[in-house]
């Protein structure tokens, strides 16, 4: 099973968290093409429906088909984590990665990050309300994010000019 996220911004904060001195990397697919492609039906597939079973069959046990089977599949959220993060699922039935397969060019894209980059794409992300806190939506990762923020946005006391942002109404 594969995690993916509607949002191409999520994707992008995935992407440049790990691995300072490596380029990262956003995989767009394309849901529809791929399940049209391997299952001849379009759109997500529900996780209930039959198809699914079986290939979970195939994928965790040895029951089921041994034929070489992706779904994308629209799971239910079920943890707050899946509805900030705007999950979506492939399930397989196989290990071969989706660049591997025959014809993924229709449905699947990989747009490179260059690591130079990173550090300033987090940084947007940021101000963009893309971060760690709002995916990750409990006390220990706001609890950690307000500490980090704390050690590197402290503010100068001896700084007349400092100036407090108020969000709020009126």
């Amino acid at each position: 099973m594969l995690d993916w996220s509607e949002s191409p911004l999520v994707a992008l904060y995935f992407a440049v968290q790990e691995c300072p001195h490596d380029d990262g990397c956003v995989w767009g697919l394309w849901p529809s093409g791929l399940n049209e492609a391997f299952n001849g039906s379009y759109g997500l597939v529900r996780i209930g429906d039959p198809k699914v079973i079986k290939i979970a069959e195939s994928a965790f046990t040895a029951i089921g088909s041994s034929d070489d089977v992706i779904a994308a599949i629209d799971g239910q959220e079920i943890d707050p984590r899946m509805l900030a993060q705007m999950s979506r699922f492939t399930l397989h039935s196989h290990r071969t990665p989706l660049e591997a397969l025959f014809g993924t060019h229709k449905w699947l894209r990989q747009y490179t990050i260059p690591k130079d980059a990173k550090a300033k794409i987090r940084n947007q992300l940021t101000a963009l309300g893309i971060r760690r806190s709002n995916l990750f939506p409990d006390l220990v990762n706001l609890a950690g994010e307000l500490r980090d923020f704390r050690m590197t946005e402290a503010p100068d006391p001896s700084n007349q000019s400092n100036s407090a942002l108020v969000c709020g109404g009126e």
